[in-house]
């Protein structure tokens, strides 16, 4: 893996971003905006940099009998927040979902400390990041709509820095624009409650997974990703984060890592060998360096497609099992059976 450099204060400093590359821990102050991401010389207007800003937090929480999945995404000129279920004894999913204008979605600019939440009628995700505390505190209330039931959740995310090392990363997706994302898995306590049912959240077998995101995306997108969390028979933490087709050279600035207790290694290009038409058939996901081979075997998708001309979103997220093996950086191998988790697909205009 490239060697972690030490994070500067604020990601740019006199107009200039920092060096791309992966960071020993996330910025405390980020100041994308002042960045001058159509090359004029800092003569575009701050509006328009904000405009093309994406922010989002999202987390994927992992339990032997549910999947909870919530997002909180300001896209500049629109907002989205979702919270998407599935009972993964039955199969059963449903999903609440939330659309607003730019500012309907408040998403914090650094997890140390801030705040980020969605708020409709009926309807609210608080996320208060505590980093410095080593944890994230997660509120969501959501009532019942339809066929929908309700949705509450009181959740910790304990990203303890002294025991994990999280994913903290700026690459280049063209020469003006770069990529920020901080990843991190984690033990998870609380309560959820689904319509009538509570369940409790064990720390030493659930599993979080965080995935922030401040990043001036192309004007056409488009990504595959996959990432799951488990653990294994020793009760370590296994997880794994795979993207392919955002940054300008994967094999240099690339996303891609496994974490095995809390230890962070590099991987290299990902490969996703998958029917576009098809997402529910299986996937097969590997690594140029050889370190990753996995099956990924899909059991449901939540997806969502956006046709307004100038704006698109063909997005599919199935949700399922992954299994083969994966070797971290002291060339230990370890066995990936059965752990849940999500792939993606997604082409964009926005």
């Amino acid at each position: 893996m490239t060697e972690l450099m030490q994070t500067p204060a604020r990601m740019v400093e006199g107009g200039r971003l920092a060096a791309y590359g992966r960071y020993t821990t996330p910025f405390r102050e980020n100041n994308l905006l002042d960045l001058d991401i159509f090359g004029r010389g800092g003569k575009s207007p701050r509006w328009m940099r904000a405009l093309r800003l994406k922010n989002w937090q999202h987390y994927g929480i992992i339990h032997p009998d549910y999947y909870l999945g919530f997002v909180v995404l300001n896209a500049g000129y629109m907002s989205t927040s979702f919270c998407f279920v599935c009972d993964r004894t039955t199969r059963r999913v449903f999903e609440h979902q939330r659309k607003g204008a730019g500012g309907a979605a408040k998403v914090a600019a650094q997890t140390w400390q801030g705040e980020t939440n969605f708020k409709a009628r009926g309807y609210s995700i608080d996320i208060h990041n505590r980093l410095a505390a080593g944890r994230h505190e997660i509120a969501i209330r959501i009532e019942a709509k339809g066929a929908l039931p309700s949705v509450t959740a009181d959740l910790v995310m304990l990203e303890d820095l002294s025991k994990m090392q999280p994913l903290t990363l700026l690459s280049p997706i063209t020469d003006h624009r770069p990529l920020y994302t901080h990843k991190a898995p984690a033990a998870v306590e609380g309560e959820i409650r689904v319509g009538g049912r509570s369940f409790t959240l064990d720390p030493a077998r659930d599993v979080g997974l965080l995935d922030e995101h401040h990043t001036f995306f192309s004007f056409n997108t488009n990504w595959r990703w996959a990432t799951f969390g488990g653990r294994d028979s020793q009760g370590r933490l296994i997880a794994l984060n795979l993207n392919d087709g955002l940054v300008s050279d994967e094999e240099k600035h690339n996303e891609n890592c496994l974490w095995v207790d809390g230890k962070l290694s590099g991987l290299g290009a990902a490969k996703f060998d998958f029917d576009p038409a098809d997402v529910l058939a299986p996937w097969r996901i590997r690594t140029t360096d050889g370190k990753v081979d996995l099956e990924f075997s899909p059991e449901g998708e939540r997806k969502e497609k956006v046709n307004l001309g100038l704006i698109m979103s063909d997005f599919h997220q199935p949700f399922g099992r992954f299994r083969g093996n994966v070797i971290g950086e002291d060339g230990a191998a370890h066995k990936v059976e059965d752990y849940f988790g999500v792939a993606e697909y997604h082409r964009a205009r926005f």
